[in-house]
């Protein structure tokens, strides 16, 4: 009898002992599972936010480079402010050309008021390798500038990919377009613009990760 009891009791320990090793198993998959969920839940929300963030990264950058084109049309010969590149180019009496120096360099200061992220602008004679009008931003045109990397080419357009400045201060990061004109008097000008993107949306992104 004793034996039995003994079989019994030991039988007993044993189903005990499987069924709380299932159960700590359970209870541990339902911790996984719930920890697995909880990281997804996040996860997605952590895609969601930067979606949004890279989207509006997307629009602004896309406004920076509208807003530079339009500056480069205004300075191309058709535009309001290559119309006194030209009358500037054309003059021979130095008085005149003086003048229309002067009125030029204002027109051209004058779009930094209108647009505050513009960083700068000039004109670049490539094959004289100097600025036409120089002294009105804050670093001479460096010709290296041809070789920044280039994100599309069309239109007459070379939109340029983000890099340190070329006109302002150097470590400040910008994006620019170039273009390449031909005035009345045959002269080839590079037309260069930059601006500072807005860096705060990217600092925010950084901070999601």
């Amino acid at each position: 009898m004793r034996r039995k009891n003994r079989g019994k009791q030991t039988l007993k320990k044993k189903m005990l002992s499987i069924l709380l090793l299932s159960a700590m198993s359970s209870i541990l998959a339902v911790v996984i599972v719930s920890y697995m969920t909880i990281r997804m839940i996040q996860n997605d929300g952590i895609k969601e936010s930067m979606q949004i963030y890279l989207e509006q990264i997307t629009r602004e950058m896309d406004s920076d480079y509208y807003d530079m084109i339009g500056i480069v049309n205004q300075m191309s010969p058709d535009g309001l402010i290559g119309s006194a590149t030209e009358r500037y180019l054309s003059s021979n009496d130095n008085y005149d050309r003086y003048l229309e120096q002067k009125f030029l360099r204002e027109e051209l200061i004058k779009l930094g008021y209108v647009n505050t992220k513009l960083l700068g602008i000039t004109y670049y004679d490539p094959k004289e390798q100097k600025e036409l009008i120089g002294n009105f931003n804050v670093r001479v045109l460096d010709p290296t500038y041809q070789t920044i990397s280039k994100v599309v080419v069309g239109a007459d357009n070379t939109i340029q990919a983000m890099h340190d400045s070329y006109l302002g201060i150097k470590e400040t990061p910008v994006v620019s377009v170039m273009r390449r004109v031909s005035f009345g008097n045959q002269k080839m000008l590079d037309i260069y613009a930059e601006i500072e993107p807005d860096m705060s949306v990217s600092d925010q992104l950084n901070k999601e990760k």
